[in-house]
């Protein structure tokens, strides 16, 4: 049976009750790169580029308009918005290896249609990929060739699965003797998972149904599956309870045609599997946040648990994957408001380093004379953090240059600096409207010449709500 387009855009599950397992995977130390004060990942390919959704509010004012989410991709410092059309949303689902997106455009009806937006050099160009006859298409997933693949349908009349490039346009998989079922996933080097069948592109002979569920699991599906270059897959599994909201984590491994669980069977809204990489590790989000599952074996571990202890209260929600220098691009939790950050190995430092700690943060509302304690366009707020700097050994350190970013709960993304004094403190301020939520201090960096900043220690991170 065909069934209307639904847009796959992944919501995180915002506010979860977090509870962490220690990880032993790894020695390093995880560090924050912040991104963008308000977006999430969606994916991230070799080269660092991000795809995700991007919070803005097109007033400029929080308390005067709504705010709007929009898919973007963040390269080479840039966020860049993707393109739609009048009255339809841009839906992207997957970026390829040079940093191509495919998805749709929707007007989450019945309206649908399939296209590319393709890098210029400057920005993105918005592609239609056609129909093949029918009422609506989508494109699903690109390879390292950037051959697209998706389906073409007219609800619950007919189904056409397409592959497109460039060159040769859109071409109709059914009648190349591949399923009339939709494709949902494709490995770099081409390897297709569909609702209910699995095969690597340009070879119709390696058509094969998905492997069967382990014991207690219903058959998986296209949809929910990620597969690599070597046939393996991850996904989650629907349980045979008569309710459908749990379901366990698994990885099916194609040397030994065997499933892996990956945990037990938890509220399908704390995991997701958002990348399946060559050697089978498994990263996503479960446990109640983000995970690593090495492959081929290894049981999945919460990154929490490598998290920096100087980033108190910080929650990583979720990975999207890691790039080809093995940065994680994660969804944090960073004074109360979800963030989109890159987690970065970091070993500790020794010699000549420098430690930021403790912070003391405070906050002042200033009240419109007409309406004192109330959120009114005059009404002010103040917020101060005062820094120590010091070394290894904790003698405070003088001239040092120590540079923060000022966060709310709605857009502010404000860059502050300032120099240590001669008993090692510096005082970082910020003044703007107020009843903006949550305030934070992000310290993101500390220069002294031959000195090294050391994110491994210390306290980099404070909060305050400025209340009248």
């Amino acid at each position: 049976m065909s069934h209307p387009i639904t847009p796959a855009l992944t919501r995180l599950a915002y506010g979860l009750s977090l509870f962490w397992c220690a990880s032993a995977a790894s020695a390093q130390t995880l560090v924050l790169d912040l991104v963008d004060a308000n977006a999430s990942p969606i994916s991230v390919n070799a080269q660092g580029h991000i795809l995700g959704y991007q919070q803005t509010w097109p007033c400029g004012n929080p308390t005067q308009c709504a705010p709007e989410t929009l898919p973007a991709v963040w390269r080479d410092g840039q966020s860049l918005r993707l393109p739609t059309q009048a009255s339809l949303y841009a839906a992207p689902a997957a970026l390829s290896p040079s940093g191509m997106v495919v998805g749709l455009l929707t007007d989450y009806g019945s309206n649908a249609k399939a296209v590319v937006w393709q890098w210029t050099g400057t920005s993105y160009a918005l592609q239609e990929l056609g129909l093949l006859g029918l009422a609506q298409s989508a494109a699903t997933g690109v390879d390292a060739q950037e051959r697209v693949i998706g389906y073409a349908l007219t609800p619950f009349v007919s189904t056409k699965p397409f592959v497109w490039t460039a060159a040769s346009g859109l071409t109709d998989l059914s009648v190349q003797g591949y399923p009339a079922s939709r494709p949902w996933r494709i490995s770099p080097q081409g390897w297709v998972v569909a609702d209910e069948h699995r095969y690597r592109l340009g070879d119709p002979s390696t058509v094969s149904s998905l492997p069967a569920p382990p014991t207690g699991y219903r058959a998986p599906t296209g949809q929910s599956l990620r597969i690599n270059d070597s046939g393996d897959l991850a996904g989650v599994l629907l349980t045979t309870a008569s309710s459908s909201s749990l379901g366990g984590m698994h990885r099916w491994l194609e040397a030994s045609q065997q499933w892996q669980a990956l945990g037990a069977a938890l509220p399908l809204h704390n995991l997701g599997v958002s990348s399946l990489e060559a050697d089978a590790t498994v990263l996503g989000s479960g446990l109640g946040g983000a995970i690593l599952a090495q492959g081929p074996s290894g049981q999945p571990q919460a990154l929490q648990g490598q998290l920096s202890p100087a980033y108190s209260s910080v929650g990583l929600l979720s990975t999207a994957g890691r790039d080809a220098q093995g940065r994680h691009v994660v969804a944090v939790t960073l004074g109360t408001v979800t963030r989109l950050a890159r987690a970065v190995d970091a070993a500790p430092c020794t010699g000549a380093c420098l430690r930021v700690g403790p912070l003391s943060i405070s906050s002042t509302f200033i009240s419109d004379p007409a309406a004192p304690g109330s959120c009114t366009p005059k009404a002010r707020q103040k917020v101060q953090t005062v820094a120590t700097v010091t070394d290894a050994a904790g003698n405070p350190q003088a001239a040092v240059t120590v540079k923060g970013r000022y966060l709310d709960s709605y857009g502010l993304n404000q860059t502050v600096t300032g120099k240590t004094n001669t008993q090692g403190k510096v005082t970082l301020s910020h003044s703007g409207p107020a009843c903006r939520g949550t305030v934070t201090l992000l310290v993101e960096a500390a220069t002294k010449k031959q000195w090294r900043f050391d994110r491994t220690v210390g306290s980099l991170n404070a909060s305050v709500i400025p209340l009248p």
